[in-house]
């Protein structure tokens, strides 16, 4: 059986709640705008580390010694969400975002998930590793856009995060979910749950 899959980075329910406050407060100022937008629920934002895409379950004990092995001896990482954007241009957007900052651990992360995984038949990902939370899609393609509608620099806080989740995405008519099927605590926090 093939299960679509990702892995991913959650930030703190603190953070969520900011992002999903301004993000609520910016709703009827994008529709006035003409924009037609998705809305991602905030229980679904995360950080996309490695999308899987339809897996089979028996590859997943491979993704996990890889993703074990990359958590080995390193410390949580800690992320700074900032900013609101969009891809490709906040003039033109199609994803509306928030931005994640976690330095050169998460960099340094996400390409060795990448190139290890890549091994395993899993290949690379040609965009370069742009680090955020999705917001909303929009669904269509106004004439003009006001970039000042959506695009901020406000600060939404920090957050330490102390595992990689495995998720099964789901599909229906309402939307997503996302199921948790496997969480790797980072390299220093399974040590410390191993030797108290």
């Amino acid at each position: 059986m093939r299960i679509r899959s990702f892995l991913a980075l959650n930030c703190s329910i603190a953070v969520t709640r900011r992002i999903a406050d301004e993000v609520a407060i910016r709703k009827a100022p994008m529709k006035v705008a003409g924009l037609e937008v998705a809305w991602v629920p905030a229980a679904n934002y995360h950080l996309t580390l490695k999308f899987l895409g339809p897996t089979e379950e028996e590859v997943f004990d491979a993704v996990s010694s890889v993703v074990t092995r990359a958590l080995e001896g390193s410390p949580p990482v800690m992320l700074r969400a900032v900013g609101l954007s969009a891809f490709p241009t906040v003039h033109q957007p199609k994803i509306l975002w928030a931005g994640l900052d976690g330095g050169q651990p998460l960099l340094t992360l996400q390409s060795t998930l990448e190139t290890e995984l890549d091994a395993l038949g899993f290949a690379k990902e040609e965009r370069s590793f742009h680090p955020h939370v999705t917001i909303g899609r929009v669904k269509n393609d106004p004439p003009s856009f006001e970039a000042t509608r959506w695009q901020s620099d406000k600060e939404f806080g920090l957050t330490t995060v102390s595992e990689i989740v495995l998720y099964e995405s789901r599909t229906y008519q309402s939307g997503a979910e996302y199921v948790a099927l496997k969480r790797y605590p980072f390299g220093e926090i399974a040590a410390q749950t191993q030797h108290p």
